[in-house]
């Protein structure tokens, strides 16, 4: 039933289906209703849903997002609170939100071409590309949870992941010895002024502006901010 509610659900909030093909509906495409939850398991997208408790708890997740959540079974992540895909950090848990809350209130019920960073349950971070969020509603129409695909996903290193597509790309780093020099002061505080000036650049746009984490020039900003935070880890770990 769950498969089936996230199929249709699809379907309804964006007018394309889920596993492909031209009409939308699993069982005209092809698919035999019985095969549809292996299908939907197996295909190339990450494919992750929660219900519609106070605290969302995961309730599906595919094979594509069992793997990029570094989850080796599915009770690794299915039965898990959902906002556990995500940091602890404030910043990142408000986007979270203010994303889920914008997709409920949305006419269409849907937010196409998102991006956000996310963690795997073993500590990995990486950011969605172009992902899709939905809301999963009953046959009587009333919503019972919400649902993400994706199928694109670039690690912190910058390695990409692609649903499907297997391995993880990415260069090698060159050989060597790591380096135990201490960063360069003049490279800390710029770093460290850096994350300061991003941070008063997202208080600004809410504090002066009155924007919402829903609102895209908050959420390039705080994409900034996270960039520059990483950039300043990095330095402080001697990573960079």
């Amino acid at each position: 039933m769950t498969t089936l509610l996230l199929i249709e659900s699809y379907r309804r909030a964006t007018g394309r289906p889920l596993l492909g093909g031209k009409k939308g509906a699993a069982d005209e495409d092809g698919l035999d209703i019985a095969d549809a939850p292996r299908a939907l398991f197996d295909a190339p997208l990450a494919i992750l849903s929660h219900d519609g408790a106070p605290d969302p708890a995961f309730v599906y997740a595919s094979a594509a997002a069992l793997e990029i959540f570094q989850a080796p079974a599915w009770g690794d992540l299915v039965g898990l609170p959902s906002r556990l895909s995500a940091e602890e950090d404030l910043a990142i848990q408000a986007d979270r939100a203010a994303l889920l809350a914008a997709s409920a209130s949305s006419a269409a019920g849907t937010i196409s071409g998102y991006k956000g960073w996310r963690v795997g349950r073993g500590g990995r971070r990486f950011e969605i590309q172009d992902g899709c969020l939905w809301q999963v509603t009953a046959p009587s129409g009333d919503t019972i949870g919400q649902a993400v695909a994706f199928s694109h996903a670039i690690f912190e290193d910058g390695a990409e992941w692609r649903a499907g597509g297997g391995a993880v790309e990415e260069e090698a780093a060159p050989a060597g010895p790591p380096s135990s020099a201490p960063p360069d002061p003049a490279a800390l505080e710029a770093a460290r002024a850096a994350v300061d000036a991003a941070a008063a650049a997202v208080r600004a746009l809410k504090d002066d502006k009155g924007l919402t984490n829903a609102d895209e020039e908050v959420v390039e900003a705080v994409d900034l901010l996270l960039g520059a935070k990483a950039a300043l880890a990095a330095l402080e770990d001697g990573r960079a």
